[in-house]
């Protein structure tokens, strides 16, 4: 048996309004090309992975595109929107949910259990993780997740690696 899927990343989608005109217009020649490409394939994907920077600046506005790119692509696909897994990446987070003060004191670490501490902590993590709310309001309406960028934290070896690596990158954005 084998299993197709098909693997997107780095897809930057974002409104008029964030971009202009003409990088909207580029972004749809692309996007409707794609969508075009998946309609003509001769064969049925199982399901769509998209890893990272689906959006580009992680704004609510950003997502409303999104949305209509991914009901596209599914249709394209014929796949339900259980078929869609997201992870977010670096650019899948609005950087003005995090203040100066709280990059001062939540982003400096010198090891791992400076990590942990931060990442365990109740009253710091939900702060830093304000950043993940439009993806995850974009991605909990319809659609699956490889893990919701909201989750509760298990010690750090059980954490989710995706995750993790989103996280991890979106401090070295700064």
């Amino acid at each position: 048996m084998k299993i197709r899927y098909l693997h997107l990343s780095d897809l930057h989608l974002t409104s008029i309004e964030n971009k202009g005109a003409v990088e909207a217009f580029n972004q749809n020649v692309v996007t409707h090309s794609l969508v075009k490409t998946i309609k003509a394939f001769d064969f049925q994907i199982d399901f769509i992975i998209i890893t990272g920077d689906i959006a580009f600046s992680g704004k609510p506005a950003d997502y409303d595109v999104c949305h209509v790119f991914c009901d596209e692509l599914l249709q394209a696909a014929h796949l339900e929107p259980s078929k869609l897994f997201l992870a977010p990446g670096n650019h899948d987070i609005d950087r003005s949910k995090i203040t100066p003060k709280h990059i001062k004191s939540f982003y400096h670490f010198d090891d791992q259990d400076d990590i942990t501490e931060t990442l365990t902590d109740p009253d710091i993590f939900p702060i830093i993780m304000r950043k993940f709310e439009a993806f995850n309001a974009f991605a909990a309406i319809r659609y699956s997740q490889v893990e919701k960028a909201d989750l509760n934290l298990k010690p750090p070896k059980e954490r989710n690696t995706l995750m993790n690596i989103s996280w991890a990158i979106s401090l070295a954005s700064w």
